[in-house]
């Protein structure tokens, strides 16, 4: 039960995450990003997840926050809104923070679902 509302807690943020992508100067790319985290949460949530996408997934957004984190901050320009001051201005930061926080989100959900079929129990 725990995991369930973990995993539907997750997709509540990611899809929040991708609605308010939609003002972004490249929303196609990052509501994608997002959504898809999104749906492979559902699923985990009602035992529907393919762990071995849900781990693919997770890998693939941690490459991505180290590759865009790696980009500089010097590439980046603050956005309006935000504060003008301290590490949060710069968006590289911002968008490689969002990525770890779906690569870490996914890798819970994956392992989990990976352990659960290793075991061969139904979710309790």
């Amino acid at each position: 039960m725990f995991f369930r509302v973990l995993a539907l807690f997750l997709a509540v943020v990611y899809a929040y995450a991708a609605f308010v992508q939609i003002n972004d100067p490249d929303p196609l790319i990052w509501v994608s990003i997002y959504l898809v985290p999104t749906a492979l949460c559902v699923a985990a949530a009602f035992d529907r997840e393919d762990w071995r996408l849900t781990l693919a997934v997770a890998a693939m957004a941690g490459l991505g926050a180290v590759w865009v984190g790696s980009a500089g901050i010097e590439d980046s320009h603050p956005m309006k809104g935000f504060p003008q001051y301290g590490i949060f201005r710069e968006e590289v930061v911002r968008e490689s923070l969002g990525l770890a926080l779906v690569a870490v989100g996914l890798l819970i959900v994956g392992v989990r679902g990976r352990m659960l079929s290793a075991s061969g129990e139904p979710d309790p």
